[in-house]
């Protein structure tokens, strides 16, 4: 998942905090930043692409105030390089998001496989029930810390695993 760019300055300013501030401020922005790697999955690593990107470009555009071509060594590749650079970048932006998103699907997944319990029972009715059990604790704590592609893969888990107790069931000799 790519990060808003607002989301990644507040984390780079407090990062810098945790690894640069007053003893007092250094304790808050340590806590800070904990919180907020725990709940942007990958921020630490998007925050650090995008500070090496404004450095890269930085660099290529003092490069290009510099004159370019033989007097800085280049010997006029400084636009090929340019253009291969943002190629690169593109597609390190696209690898990182897809691995953002990956990492926030399995989360989601890995939360339905351990905190709902599927439960068959044969009623005295003649009927059989299946049941999704989830603690209400669980649930609110997954409504407040899953962004909504992670609450539909969680949803979509949780579905999952009742249809495979109904295809067990019906698989069973009665």
């Amino acid at each position: 998942m790519q990060y808003a760019e607002q989301l990644l300055e507040k984390y780079t300013k407090v990062a810098r905090l945790a690894e640069q501030g007053a003893q007092g401020e250094k304790d808050n922005a340590l806590r800070l930043r904990q919180k907020m790697q725990d709940k942007y999955p990958g921020i630490d690593y998007q925050s650090q692409v995008r500070e090496r990107q404004r450095e890269d470009s930085e660099r290529a555009a003092s490069d290009a105030r510099g004159g370019g071509g033989v007097s800085n060594g280049n010997f006029g590749q400084a636009d090929r390089w340019s253009r291969w650079g943002a190629m690169a970048e593109s597609a390190f932006s696209w690898a990182t998001e897809v691995a953002g998103e990956v990492a926030n699907v399995d989360y989601a997944r890995r939360c339905a496989e351990r905190l709902v319990e599927v439960q068959t029972k044969n009623l005295s009715s003649a009927k059989l029930q299946i049941a999704a059990k989830i603690t209400l604790k669980d649930m609110y704590s997954m409504a407040y810390h899953l962004n909504p592609a992670q609450k539909q893969v969680f949803a979509q888990m949780v579905g999952a695993k009742v249809a495979e107790a109904v295809l067990k069931a019906l698989e069973e000799d009665y």
